[in-house]
């Protein structure tokens, strides 16, 4: 077997070449290859500096504090080959695959990221029990393995005390059951259809047929005949007359949302068509306030 002193070059005084490639053979990943490939020379190893670098930096290992990884492609791992000269080969790491599977599962619109990555051991034992909206939440999550057949809840509280962080975490509990679900923030989606009206028959469809739907912030946009008639009625219908698992979250408790619901922008009262939004929320979900400190403010 062909040692890495085989095919270290050796080092000339101030050569800075030199000494960056003996911190690289010296790499335990570069090692192994080294081994596993003995017809390699001196010379491929010495022109597969550059390749090496980045394999390294593809595997967290940064030498002589260069940290640049802006030309390394994302959610990629690296392996090397060995045909005449050394190459390096891309393919999805574990951790974008599982992105990638937990993305399948969970969609979400107008919501950070790091929204998917909630789960309920973010809160300890004793912020579960002290907190009714979080214990009803995992007590009902615990009896959920479809999706059909169950009412949700509909969260309301102050701002920044964690709704839509529960939100997330309803979704991560999900995904490990495998059961599709959406999160939406509410204010924004509205925005975003009245400035493209075009696209507001396929994005109401496909809240209606999501198997799980979570609807955060409602109450909290500008409220409207359309938005309230056109956009809201008919999801809110569908997931009714099918018994979809639906969850809201909301700064209002559902006496305000009414309220809400009732006057248009245009300050027309409408109380019947409120009634109709009110009726469909109160079946689809169940009223559990949320109380606690504002975590926006820590």
């Amino acid at each position: 077997m062909q040692s890495i002193q085989d095919v270290m070059p050796k080092i000339k005084p101030n050569d800075a070449v030199n000494q960056l490639l003996q911190q690289v053979v010296s790499q335990p990943l570069v090692q192994k290859f080294i081994e596993a490939n003995p017809g390699i020379s001196k010379e491929q190893v010495t022109l597969a500096l550059p390749v090496l670098l980045d394999y390294l930096k593809y595997h967290g290992v940064f030498l002589n504090d260069d940290d640049d990884t802006s030309h390394l492609v994302p959610g990629m791992s690296a392996r090397l080959t060995f045909d005449g000269m050394v190459e390096i080969e891309l393919f999805p790491s574990e951790a974008y695959r599982q992105e990638m599977i937990v993305k399948k599962f969970i969609e979400h619109m107008h919501v950070p990221e790091n929204l998917l990555k909630a789960e309920f051991k973010d809160w300890t034992t004793d912020q579960v029990k002290n907190t009714p909206a979080v214990l009803q939440t995992s007590i009902l999550l615990n009896n959920i393995n479809e999706s059909k057949g169950h009412t949700g809840l509909y969260i309301y509280g102050t701002y920044g005390v964690g709704k839509t962080h529960l939100l997330g975490a309803i979704a991560h509990n999900l995904f490990e059951k495998r059961i599709p679900s959406m999160i939406v923030f509410w204010p924004e989606l509205i925005r975003e259809i009245k400035q493209d009206f075009s696209q507001a028959g396929s994005i109401v469809d496909r809240l209606k047929y999501v198997d799980v739907l979570m609807i955060d912030d409602i109450g909290a946009e500008m409220q409207s005949s359309f938005s309230r008639d056109e956009i809201l009625l008919p999801i809110l219908n569908h997931r009714m007359n099918h018994k979809k698992l639906t969850f809201f979250t909301s700064n209002l408790s559902m006496d305000e949302l009414r309220t809400h619901f009732t006057y248009t922008q245009r300050g027309d009262k409408e109380p019947l068509k409120a009634e109709r939004i009110m009726e469909r929320i109160r079946s689809l979900a169940t009223p559990v306030q949320f109380t606690g400190e504002n975590q926006r403010n820590k």
